[in-house]
């Protein structure tokens, strides 16, 4: 009974383990089936009084029984002397009802840390514990060191100068006295040290309970709102007004820009390489970026990461021990905050790449450039609805800024928090399951040029117009508006035609023919020799 009230079935085998084999209570078991409040015949010459009297105390002896053995279990009595006398003489007074049984000692009963009566397996259960409690100890120890640190005013201060000097070394490195403060600090800003400073604040506006005044009425309420909200503050507001004040003190001072932050003072030729920014290229690293994956596909996976992130959310937004001092490892979040540092770029995927859709979109928009003719030309999404290439690209951006790069934020920073309140083992099975939300998308080694999408884009257009011409029986396949290869889309596709034989990258498309037999692809080589040549449309 005391175990199912309480709910804990490990209690509940203890008190019977108390009851039946420690503290031998076979007399009171019969005692309690002689009672006819149980349900079993009785002495016919007893009164009924006496048959009350019997029967409650053997009830109340139970109830003595019991608490011995949650006590015993429980270690709070175990080995000692005076324990076990009165344990032995409440067992006495259960059985012969006398009230001077309790001054009667009874033999000790042997407790489970006692070396006669333990075995192989209890001794290595022994030391274990021992080990446990070692480990207990190093953790208080560590909690204790990172609530004194991280839980101050100071801290808080020093955070945020970590994020500030970060956005003004960036931004500013055209002043003459940012080039001194960046070659004493021994080059360009670093992105570790403003994570680490955004790390801070979200840890305090979790678990400090002596924030600022002016914060604690919202933040302590809303703490998952509050990070989100810092976070938007510091990959936004902080970093385009930075950057818009920047150019105007460039403008207004005269000074000489420096858009690709020169680092000329700097001897090790590998420094670059160490940047945790990653380098925006032409390929396309993420399905949203490969313009040959169809839409379809491309939007499946979007909702399918979509939905993992909001149940991610919700979890971290709703669990009670995430939002409780006393559930926080402090060790563990210094491990989640070094891998977020060092791994965490690799782990969660290539970041959202901007310069990649400025130019595709830049180009698409230009109507003097090549690419806007084959941006305006339309194919049918889901094999019904009429959309153009232009605005497909645009919702591919949008998606990839969603997930590459609100959503990615969003984990990579609140990760911490979720795995600081975590058993050992559910740390390191948690910690490799979030980055899988935002690695979906990735292409591996599949990476794919523009060159190589721009030539079967092209070569899918034309095989639209090919296929409506199948349909409408018509002789001749219309190719007015029709995109042509350029220059370097030409050499790249004849360069690949010579790898048939090995495998090249067009032996789907090299099959297709029309209806008098020509290849598609040789079309489009003619078609290209026929113009003139072309500006480059990466250019």
């Amino acid at each position: 009974q005391v175990g199912r009230k309480t709910g804990s079935s490990e209690l509940a085998l203890k008190l019977k383990r108390g009851v039946l084999e420690h503290l031998s209570v076979a007399p009171l078991h019969c005692g309690l089936m002689r009672s006819p409040l149980l349900g079993s015949s009785s002495d016919p010459g007893s009164s009924e009084r006496s048959q009350r009297a019997s029967a409650a105390k053997a009830l109340g002896g139970l109830a003595l029984v019991a608490l011995l053995a949650a006590l015993r279990s429980s270690g709070d009595d175990w080995g000692n002397p005076a324990a076990e006398s009165r344990e032995a003489g409440v067992l006495s007074l259960v059985e012969d009802g006398d009230a001077t049984a309790t001054s009667t000692p009874a033999p000790p009963i042997m407790g489970p840390t006692d070396p006669r009566c333990l075995s192989k397996k209890e001794e290595q259960a022994v030391k274990r514990d021992k080990l446990e409690a070692f480990i207990q100890l190093q953790k208080m120890k560590v909690n204790e060191i990172f609530e004194f640190l991280v839980t101050k005013n100071l801290t808080l201060m020093i955070s945020f100068l970590l994020i500030i000097q970060w956005h003004t070394r960036r931004f500013f490195v055209w002043a003459s006295w940012i080039k001194y403060l960046n070659k004493k600090a021994g080059g360009p800003p670093r992105r570790i040290w403003r994570r680490l400073g955004l790390n801070l604040w979200i840890l305090q506006f979790y678990y400090d309970p002596d924030i600022p005044s002016l914060l604690q009425g919202f933040v302590k309420k809303r703490q998952f709102v509050a990070s989100i909200g810092l976070m938007f503050l510091d990959n936004f507001v902080i970093y385009y007004a930075m950057e818009t004040l920047s150019k105007r003190l460039r403008k207004l001072w005269n000074a000489e820009e420096d858009p690709d932050h020169s680092t000329d003072y700097l001897s090790d030729p590998t420094y670059k390489n160490e940047d945790d920014d990653g380098a925006e290229t032409e390929e396309a690293s993420n399905m949203y970026m490969d313009l040959t994956i169809p839409f379809r596909k491309v939007f499946s996976v979007f909702l399918i990461q979509v939905m993992l992130v909001f149940l991610y959310v919700e979890h971290l937004n709703l669990d009670k021990d995430t939002h409780q001092v006393c559930k926080v490892q402090y060790g563990f979040w210094f491990l989640a905050i070094l891998i977020q540092l060092f791994q965490c770029d690799k782990q969660l995927g290539d970041p959202f790449n901007s310069n990649y859709w400025d130019t595709l979109l830049g180009k698409a928009e230009d109507p003097k450039h090549p690419l806007a003719t084959l941006a305006d030309c339309h194919h049918l999404l889901w094999y019904t609805c009429p959309l153009s290439y232009k605005r497909e690209w645009y919702w591919r951006k949008y998606m990839d800024f969603f997930v590459n790069s609100a959503c990615r934020y969003v984990i990579m920073y609140t990760f911490p928090i979720m795995l600081c309140v975590e058993e050992p083992l559910d740390f390191v099975k948690d910690c490799t399951a979030v980055f899988f939300m935002t690695q979906m998308d990735d292409l591996g080694d599949s990476k794919r040029c523009m060159t190589e999408m721009l030539v079967k884009l092209k070569f899918n257009v034309l095989w639209e117009r090919v296929k409506r011409n199948s349909y409408n029986y018509n002789e001749k396949v219309d190719l007015t508006n029709m995109p042509d290869l350029e220059e370097d889309e030409k050499k790249y596709l004849e360069t690949e035609k010579e790898k048939e034989k090995t495998g090249g990258k067009f032996d789907t498309q090299k099959s297709y023919k029309t209806k008098d037999n020509k290849y598609l692809l040789t079309i489009l080589l003619e078609r290209a020799d026929k113009n003139e040549p072309q500006a480059s449309s990466r250019a």
